[in-house]
């Protein structure tokens, strides 16, 4: 079984650790490790992930990215977009059915 906490290389990163663990869950997943590695690097460059109106967002942190480097991510990923957006999409929807099933249990 696989530790997909010991998939984030930022653990220390606690706000969208469960965003990030999950995203970067599914991409260790894909036969090419490309998109994986691209996410991983994004992520040690505290790139943040955030739920808005249903769906998955990722930002670059600009802090750690220029314009260059933000301009050379978005190339790198380019071929990867629709792997990253169904993978995007499989986790907003798991927050959100995590979410619902939350709503529905009642304290002892």
């Amino acid at each position: 079984m696989v530790n997909y906490n010991a998939l984030d290389p930022r653990p220390d990163l606690t706000k969208d650790a469960a965003l990030w663990n999950e995203v970067l869950a599914l991409a260790n997943r894909l036969e090419d490790d490309s998109l994986f590695r691209m996410l991983e690097a994004l992520r040690l460059a505290e790139c943040p992930l955030y739920i808005k109106e249903g769906k998955l967002h990722m930002t670059f942190n600009r802090t750690f990215l220029d314009e260059v480097l933000v301009a050379s991510a978005r190339k790198r990923i380019a071929p990867y977009k629709e792997s990253l957006r169904k993978i995007f999409d499989i986790v907003a929807k798991n927050q959100a059915l995590d979410e619902e099933f939350r709503k529905t249990l009642t304290p002892f």
